[in-house]
C-alpha cells in the first residue's frame, strides 16, 4: 500500500512538472519580440549626453551660442540649452509656435559676433537691432531695397572690375541675375531672354564707361534709363556702345592685350560683337519708342 502511493505520487508529481514545463515553454515561445528602432530611435537625452555634446555647460562653463530649447532638472530649475559649434541648426515648428520669440530673438540678444538675418517681416530689427548696435558694438545695417526709407544702400554696378579681365564676367553675372531672378537658368529656345541678357550686359558696360569718363559712378538707374529714355532715340544708345566698344578695344589693342583667361577674353570678344550685332540689328522703325515705350 506504501509503494503503491509513492508510485501515484511521484506519477502525479511528474505530470505535473512536464505540464509546467510545457507552459512555461509555451509562453516563452509566444511571448512578443522587442524590434529596437522600428518607430524610430529619437528619444530625449540624458542629462550625461547633454554635457557631453556641450548642450549644457558643465561647472564652471559659460553658456553660449544658439538658443535650441530648455531642460528642467529635479529641482525644477530651467537650463538653457545653447550650441556653440561649427556644425549647422534647425528649428521646425508650425507657424506662430514661438519659434521666434524662444529661440531666435534671444540667440539675436545675446550672439556678439557678426549676423546675417532675413528679417522678412522687420520684427527681428526692431527688437535686436538697438542693442546690437550699442551694447554688443556691432553696426546694424538694414537692407531693404523695396522700401524708400529706412535702408541702407548697394550699388551692384560699384562690384564690377572696369579695365580689368574680369569686367565682361562681372556685368554679365549683374546682367544674368535681372534676366533670371529665380536662378534657373536661360533655356536656349528662350528668344527674348537671351537677347535681354547680352542686350544688359552690354549697356551695363557703356553706362560705366561713360559715367568713369564724367567723373561720376553708375547705377543701375542709369541702366534702365539708357534703355528707356524718352527723349533719346534708341539708335543713339547703340551707336554710342559701339564707339565706346571700338575706343576700348583700341586702348587695349594699344597696351598689349588682355593677359587674362581664354574663357574671359571670349566673353570680351563676345560681348563687342553683342554691341555690334545690337547697332547692326537696330534702326529708327524697329527701335522707334512709338513701337516700344521705355520701361
Amino acid at each position: 500500500m506504501t509503494f503503491a502511493t509513492l508510485d501515484a505520487a511521484l506519477t502525479l508529481g511528474g505530470a505535473a512538472f512536464m505540464c509546467g514545463a510545457m507552459l512555461i515553454s509555451t509562453k516563452r515561445r509566444r511571448r512578443p519580440i522587442k524590434h529596437e528602432g522600428v518607430h524610430g530611435t529619437a528619444r530625449f537625452m540624458t542629462e550625461s549626453e547633454m554635457k557631453r555634446t556641450g548642450l549644457l555647460p558643465r561647472p564652471g562653463q559659460d553658456s553660449a551660442g544658439v538658443y535650441l530649447g530648455g531642460w528642467l532638472d529635479r529641482h525644477g530649475r530651467v537650463h538653457y540649452l545653447r550650441h556653440d559649434g561649427p556644425e549647422h541648426c534647425i528649428i521646425v515648428g508650425p507657424t506662430r509656435c514661438g519659434k521666434g520669440v524662444s529661440n531666435i530673438l534671444p540667440t539675436l540678444l545675446s550672439w556678439a559676433d557678426s549676423a546675417l538675418v532675413y528679417d522678412e517681416k522687420g520684427e527681428l530689427w526692431q527688437l535686436t537691432a538697438g542693442w546690437r548696435s550699442q551694447c554688443a558694438g556691432n553696426r546694424a545695417i538694414r537692407w531693404a531695397p523695396g522700401e524708400l526709407e529706412g535702408s541702407a544702400g548697394f550699388n551692384f554696378l560699384e562690384e564690377v572690375r572696369l579695365g580689368t579681365p574680369y569686367e565682361v564676367a562681372d556685368a554679365q553675372n549683374i546682367a544674368q541675375m535681372i534676366c533670371d531672378p529665380k536662378g534657373e537658368g536661360i533655356e536656349s529656345k528662350d528668344h527674348w531672354g537671351k537677347t535681354s541678357f547680352e542686350l544688359i550686359a552690354a549697356v551695363i558696360l557703356h553706362v560705366l564707361y561713360k559715367a568713369q569718363n564724367s567723373g561720376r559712378t553708375a547705377c543701375l538707374a542709369d541702366v534702365a534709363f539708357a534703355i528707356g529714355d524718352p527723349d533719346r532715340p534708341s539708335i543713339e544708345l547703340w551707336v554710342a556702345a559701339e564707339s565706346a566698344s571700338a575706343r576700348r578695344q583700341s586702348a587695349h589693342s594699344n597696351r598689349g592685350g588682355w593677359t587674362g583667361s581664354t574663357r574671359q577674353t571670349g566673353q570680351r570678344a563676345r560681348v563687342r560683337s553683342i554691341e555690334r550685332q545690337d547697332i547692326s540689328d537696330a534702326g529708327p522703325r524697329s527701335y522707334h519708342r512709338a513701337e516700344h515705350p521705355p520701361l
